[in-house]
Order: C-alpha cells, then sequence, then structure tokens
C-alpha cells in the first residue's frame, strides 16, 4: 500500500507539501563559520601560507613568514612580517585564529602589542 496519508493530511489542512519546503535562497546561503584558534588544527591548513595577518582591531599587520609546524603537521606557531617595520615577529598557535573562508589570520594582540614587540631586540639567527 503506498503511502498518501501525510500528503492528505496536509491538502486537508490547506497546505501543498512546497509550503513546508525553506525558501529557495535559504539553500543557496553558505554559512558563516567561526575562526578557529590556529593550535585546534590537526595539521596546517593549505592556504594559510597565502593569508594576511591582522590585529584585533582588524588593521592588516603582514603577512606569513614561516609557520612552524610539530612533527605530526600540527601549527606550533607563526612568524609574521611586519609590513610597517619590515621586522619579523613570533606569535605561538595559541594567539592566533584562523578564518579559512576569508583566507585571513588574527593574532591575538593589539597596536600597542605589536609595537612592544617591534621595540624588542631581534631574536638570534637560526642555524
Amino acid at each position: 500500500m503506498r503511502r498518501f496519508f501525510p500528503i492528505l493530511v496536509l491538502a486537508a489542512a490547506g497546505l501543498a507539501p512546497s509550503a513546508l519546503a525553506p525558501p529557495a535562497h535559504a539553500a543557496s546561503d553558505t554559512p558563516a563559520i567561526a575562526p578557529m584558534a590556529l593550535n585546534s588544527y590537526c595539521w596546517a591548513p593549505p592556504r594559510i601560507v597565502t593569508a594576511p595577518v591582522t590585529d584585533l582591531q582588524n588593521d592588516m599587520i603582514g603577512r606569513v613568514a614561516r609557520l612552524d609546524l610539530a612533527g605530526t603537521g600540527k601549527p606550533e606557531g607563526i612568524e609574521i612580517y611586519l609590513t610597517a617595520s619590515g621586522r619579523v615577529i613570533g606569535v605561538p598557535s595559541s594567539n592566533i585564529s584562523y578564518d579559512e573562508q576569508k583566507n585571513v589570520l588574527t593574532a591575538g594582540l593589539d597596536r600597542a602589542q605589536v609595537q612592544q614587540q617591534v621595540q624588542q631586540p631581534p631574536p638570534p639567527a637560526r642555524r
């Protein structure tokens, strides 16, 4: 026996089945996903090295100079090339968020903290 009961109930109530469908525009809207802390990734997202870096005020402060990874591929931190000063600062992955949809990194630093890091002497060169 075929199941016509739900449609009959809808028809009796004066509703067409299409009245219960979501609007056409709802299917095409991409849901926004909140940025994730970089240390919550199990491996580095492929586009992250091309992402601009912003501060907490959403001002672009630089770009990724180096991505530090653990042996498993998990991001441990980034080095940011600061466009205003030409200096490179290191920021741990726990203090960085990444928006994959926009491909933007946000350092958990405000303008004063960025300036303070610029004032510090550069770390010794890596071998």
